[in-house]
């Protein structure tokens, strides 16, 4: 479900995913998670193995997970991307 792998993402926590939907746009392998093709059962369990022994690797992700979900995602970088829509749409009807 994308909008709980937002949440986690945002949060702060790591994930381990198939790369299929949305997925993409909310984790980047080694940047703040562990994204594997779908139906990789080896890949998976590599994932959350990797990420259960190995606290800084967890941490790392988890950090940039946050971070990067706050430069992305985060409701005032929402608004100011729909805000440049709008200013182009309306300027565009203008000419």
């Amino acid at each position: 479900c994308p909008v709980k792998l937002a949440d986690m993402v945002a949060g702060g926590v790591p994930v381990v995913a198939e790369g299929v939907g949305q997925v993409r746009e909310y984790v980047v392998e080694g940047v703040n998670g562990v994204v594997c093709e779908s139906g990789d059962v080896t890949g998976l369990v590599a994932g959350l193995v990797r990420l259960l022994t190995d606290e800084g690797e967890r941490r790392r992700l988890g950090a940039m997970g946050g971070r990067r979900y706050e430069a992305l995602f985060a409701w005032g970088q929402q608004v100011s991307v729909l805000e440049r829509v709008y200013e182009r749409l309306l300027g565009e009807k203008g000419d």
